[in-house]
Order: structure tokens, then sequence, then C-alpha cells
């Protein structure tokens, strides 16, 4: 793992780079970049970008154990490959003081676009679940919203909303996660 920090413009600015280099004994070497860019526009409002991309392996009978219980055959069709994705995003942040009251509000967005993503079938045939590499789109997005207010020296409240848009296209068909 090597990564790179600079501040640039009177530290107003960060450019965060860094870059990953895996070897798998099974899947031979993954290289994965990142970026990041902070943008202060003042000590109180900052704004965050990032993309990168990531891999992982499945280890199936720990993840989905819960099939163990069910008494349906596990079929594997094909030689599971590993997940990978791009994930991209934006964060803002805005802190406010005013005298005994403080806090802040979090807005985050970020998506992930999978080019590989291994979703188990559990509709074809339901003696069995069907385990392959997704032949198709797979993405998902997520948007969150937080405020945190501190009213008085030891009492914090803190409200938040998170949506999440998860969606994969099998066989032609787009289907909510």
């Amino acid at each position: 793992f090597v990564e790179n920090s600079m501040h640039v413009m009177d530290e107003k600015l960060e450019l965060l780079t860094g870059i990953r280099l895996d070897q798998h004994s099974e899947y031979d070497l993954f290289v994965t970049p990142r970026a990041l860019v902070k943008y202060s526009f003042s000590p109180e409002t900052i704004v965050r970008a990032s993309v990168g991309t990531g891999f992982r392996t499945l280890n199936l009978f720990s993840e989905y154990s819960n099939i163990l219980a069910t008494s349906r055959n596990i079929i594997i069709t094909e030689q599971l490959e590993p997940e990978k994705a791009l994930n991209f995003g934006v964060n803002f942040v805005q802190y406010f003081d005013a005298g005994n009251v403080s806090g802040n509000f979090v807005v985050d967005f970020y998506r992930t676009n999978f080019m590989n993503q291994i979703i188990p079938d559990y509709d074809s045939d339901p003696s069995e679940v069907r385990f392959s590499n997704l032949n198709g789109d797979s993405h998902s997005n997520i948007l969150q919203l937080e405020g945190s207010v501190n009213f008085f020296k030891n009492f914090d409240g803190k409200l938040s909303y998170k949506y999440s848009d998860v969606r994969y296209t099998q066989d032609g068909i787009e289907q909510e996660y």
C-alpha cells in the first residue's frame, strides 16, 4: 500500500491518493487505486469527494451459513470470480456554533458500480440455491442526511435518514436487492 497526501491553497485543498497491490493465492494480483479530495471553504464548511476501486473474494459458507439450515441443495454453476467494484461519492459537512448550542449537518452520497458480483438465486428452484457470477449490471446508491446538536454540556441529539437504492440485472430483468 502506498499513499500520498498533498496540501495546497493555504491548506484549504487536500489531495490524498493511494494504490494497493494484493497478491491472492488463487486469483493472482489485484491493483486497487483510490483518491480523495477535501476542500475547506471555511473551518465550518467542508466538501469531500472520493473515488476508488475494490475487490473481495466470497467466503460462501460463512457469509451464507443460513442456507445450511434450509435443506436446499447448494449449486455452484461456475468458477466464482472475485467481486470487483468502483466506488465514488461526495460528503458535505457544515458545523455551527450559536453560544450554548453547537452541532453539524452532514450529507453523504455514494455509488458503487460492480464489475462482478455474486448474488444467490433462491427462486429458480425451491429445493436449490444457485451461485454464479452476475451476468448483468449491479449498483448501489446510498444517500444519508444527518444532523447533530449539542444543547447542553452533556446532552446531544442526533437525527439521521438513510436512503438505499440497490439493484442488479439478471437475465435482462432488473431486481431490487
